[in-house]
């Protein structure tokens, strides 16, 4: 499972026909001899990420279609002098591995046959059910579209000695296709550099943002977060929210923020370690987390904290879930105590009140503030005032998350699937609009309603007006959406 140029060994055999011997090697990763997948079991990847299938990094099951992969990404680069997947760090590389379809050959070199890159394309491809049915095929189809004739597979090699792997036929059909690449390359169709190659590397897998064209909902942007390695430890995101000073990321306990600027689509600034439970942006654009037992102001060209608020002892990582704003105060729950608490920001004063069942979202909007309890089902509304309940209202199903904009209140129901819609002139449910499945996060903005579903790796666009529900490919596992005037930002993992 680490088919890369490092790996295949020609020999000079002057006396035989041909004159050259190709070898298929491995020099490492001891670990892959007790793993039928490239993940081990402590998360960890195995492997060489410029070479590596996407099934690799998915901890699917691998089959000689893995390999496949890997040596259309060798071809690739013996016949234009680089990997694929070019990127500028390891976790970039991943990403386009499971997202970017492969580079054109054409391009890089116009003077092959189409043919022959087709071929190699398709060996690329990122389901291994539209890769060819064999690295035989494969041989075949690239002899074929180089007019080279197909070498003699040799025996599957089999041996008594335990430390040394069987050669299967697999990797016997791996090395006359590089044998067939010898004979192209030889005969007058060089590669325009030497390969670049790399090391395995044992890394955890991470995410990336992917930015979306509000009125298309094709992906225009990617920015791909830096691997933490060691203890198969990988930083762990979990929010998004988009706002005047940028893009903010947060990594949840004991990790940090990261601020992305729209302009360029990349990473500006990390804050230092800084447990965030929930995350909120200040009308001007000023991230506020909920950071253990305390509410922190991030200053957004710093990323150090600017002010600090306290308001009760026993907030902490049980009595977390969510936090919001608005112009005079900050507002959070504390699930543990079953209270809402309002900060003001002039008086430094917090003010709680009690709530019913199990509070477990709030946010504040121009109509008012607004509270889940997922257990009951209720979207409660709460007077900004006062900091009482005036109005309680039964939902259809779950309440995980909720938005408010477009001149609606909308609860996200993750078991169902769906995001209910609450009229709030008249403080009734309106409709039940189906999503996608196992929904993670919602966002009002750029003109519409954004939910990013988990399972489903897409994200939901809901038109306010109609209700009208459109969906798109984000190429991964969507794990949470922040949507603002200028676009729409999705968190996207491990594929689903």
């Amino acid at each position: 499972r680490d088919v890369k140029p490092a790996n295949i060994l020609v020999a000079a055999e002057p006396a035989a026909d041909p004159p050259e011997h190709v070898y298929l090697s491995d020099f490492g990763l001891t670990k892959r001899a007790s793993s039928d997948s490239g993940v081990t079991g402590t998360g960890q990847f195995l492997g060489s990420i410029d070479y590596a299938a996407p099934e690799q990094f998915q901890g699917r099951a691998l089959d000689g279609r893995t390999d496949q992969y890997a040596l259309g990404c060798v071809l690739f680069e013996c016949l234009t002098g680089a990997p694929p997947f070019v990127r500028d760090n390891e976790a970039a590389t991943m990403y386009a591995h499971l997202t970017d379809p492969p580079p054109s050959l054409h391009d890089a070199r116009p003077d092959l046959p189409v043919a022959v890159g087709a071929v190699v394309a398709r060996a690329m491809a990122k389901a291994p059910e539209d890769r060819f049915g064999s690295c035989g095929e494969l041989l075949a189809a690239f002899a074929d579209a180089t007019g080279s004739n197909v070498p003699k597979i040799p025996p599957a090699v089999r041996t008594n000695r335990r430390r040394w792997p069987v050669i299967g036929a697999a990797a016997a059909t791996v090395i006359a296709s590089v044998a067939v690449l010898a004979v192209v390359l030889r005969n007058g169709h060089p590669a325009s550099a030497p390969p670049d190659t790399h090391s395995p590397a044992a890394v955890s897998f991470t995410q990336g943002l992917v930015r979306l064209d509000p009125s298309t909902g094709r992906v225009v942007a990617r920015t791909a977060f830096p691997l933490f390695q060691g203890h198969g430890v990988a930083f762990v995101l979990d929010a998004v929210a988009a706002g005047p000073t940028g893009v903010w990321v947060s990594g949840g306990a004991q990790n940090r923020l990261i601020k992305v600027d729209p302009n360029t689509n990349r990473i500006e600034l990390r804050t230092g370690p800084l447990s965030v439970d929930a995350l909120t942006l200040l009308q001007d654009g000023t991230p506020a987390v909920l950071n253990f037992q305390e509410i922190d102001l991030i200053d957004p060209a710093t990323g150090g904290v600017s002010d600090v608020f306290r308001a009760s002892p026993n907030i902490g990582p049980e009595g977390n879930g969510s936090i919001a704003a608005d112009l005079n105060a900050v507002w959070y729950i504390d699930s543990q105590e079953q209270a809402l608490y309002r900060g003001n920001f002039d008086t430094r004063k917090f003010r709680s009140t009690l709530l019913p069942g199990q509070p477990n979202a709030v946010v504040s909007g121009s109509d008012g503030v607004w509270v889940t309890d997922n257990i009951a089902g209720e979207l409660l509304r709460i007077d900004p005032a006062t900091g009482m309940i005036t109005h309680r209202i039964s939902l259809p199903g779950s309440a995980d998350a909720l938005a408010d904009g477009m001149g609606s209140v909308w609860v996200m129901d993750r078991v169902d699937g769906t995001v209910i819609r609450v009229d709030p002139a008249t403080n009734r449910v309106l409709q039940t609009i189906a999503v996608g499945t196992a929904p993670t996060g919602i966002s009002v903005g750029a003109g519409a309603v954004w939910v990013s579903n988990g399972d489903d790796a897409t994200v939901s666009k809901i038109d306010p007006t109609t209700t009208k529900v459109t969906t798109f490919p984000v190429g991964g596992r969507a794990l949470a959406v922040g949507a603002d005037d200028q676009g729409v930002w999705v968190l996207v993992g491990l594929p689903a």
